[in-house]
């Protein structure tokens, strides 16, 4: 694809945030593989723009990002980009039948394997150059010496409530290693905050104020352990070892890099690529016993040690 005959460069993404560390390989790839004099737009969340900053993005002017946003009900709007190129990250769904050729489509989802490394194959395909080495990038922009394990971290929510592992279950492993002589923290987000998650039992709780704080606190986990959600795929890009917990959503498809994954035995399980569950109390994460977990756990902090 001639990228030069473009003004700019204008990247779309509407999801979560796990869904959008799937998309950071390619956003640096396409950042590489332009012309460093052309600028590159985001149109997403401000609140990612910590993760992009560095790599020289600039945030849509406000108006521009409201115009492209029509363009779910009314695609006559494309006419104020006639001279940009888009790439837009979705999972399966395009907003558009028809799309004109200087909107790119990056589709995430492909059985069987991961969601960035499908995101660089889109990329790939259209002849720019896939940066390999992302993760050493990743480690210089927000890692490097910052990483102070000191604790280990359980995130007992995530984005859909059917995802989760039972509460009780997240207890009794926080009082297990408690008794072992670690330091535990439990980590709740706004999500878990609304849907009035309470941790009991003097534990030590964690309440980041915004993703920012998020990535820092994650900067001290000796072990992070949670359900298929954003913050273990951040853990994993930090490669923070990390252990997540598999029922209806398919780890092989968002499994968080560095994890140790357990999985639900039942047959029917994973039921989907996305979060469109198919029943209403799935027994598949529900049941995955407790002390499978904790045998878990308990071997990758002995592997910690050894090392």
């Amino acid at each position: 694809m001639d990228l030069d005959r473009y003004k700019r460069i204008i990247l779309v993404h509407k999801g979560a945030l796990g869904d959008f560390l799937q998309t950071w390989p390619t956003i640096l790839s396409i950042v590489r593989g332009v012309n460093n004099k052309k600028e590159i737009f985001w149109a997403g969340r401000q609140d990612y723009f910590f993760w992009l900053r560095p790599l020289g993005l600039k945030p849509l002017p406000w108006k521009l990002k409201q115009c492209l946003d029509k363009v779910y009900t009314n695609s006559c709007v494309l006419k104020e980009f006639e001279q940009d190129v888009i790439f837009w990250f979705i999972l399966k769904k395009s907003p558009l039948q028809d799309p004109p050729e200087n909107i790119i489509f990056l589709k995430g989802i492909n059985p069987g394997r991961r969601v960035w490394r499908t995101f660089l194959n889109c990329i790939q395909d259209i002849g720019i150059i896939v940066v390999e080495d992302w993760r050493d990038e990743w480690n210089k922009f927000f890692v490097g010496d910052r990483y102070n394990p000191s604790r280990i971290l359980i995130f007992p929510g995530s984005g859909h409530r059917l995802k989760n592992w039972p509460l009780d279950k997240f207890l009794r492993l926080g009082n297990k290693l408690i008794s072992m002589g670690e330091k535990v923290s439990f980590v709740l987000g706004p999500v878990e905050r609304e849907r009035g998650l309470v941790i009991e039992d003097g534990f030590d709780v964690i309440f980041p104020r915004d993703l920012r704080e998020l990535h820092e606190i994650l900067l001290l986990g000796k072990l992070v352990i949670g359900n298929d959600s954003g913050p273990m795929h951040l853990a994993g890009f930090n490669n923070v070892p990390t252990v997540s917990i598999f029922g209806p959503t398919d780890p092989r498809i968002w499994g968080p890099l560095n994890a140790r994954v357990i999985r639900s035995r039942y047959p029917c399980a994973p039921c989907t690529s996305l979060i469109d569950i198919k029943c209403n109390e799935p027994l598949c994460i529900k049941e995955i016993p407790y002390v499978e977990v904790q045998e878990i756990v308990l071997d990758e902090l002995n592997k910690l040690k050894r090392i």
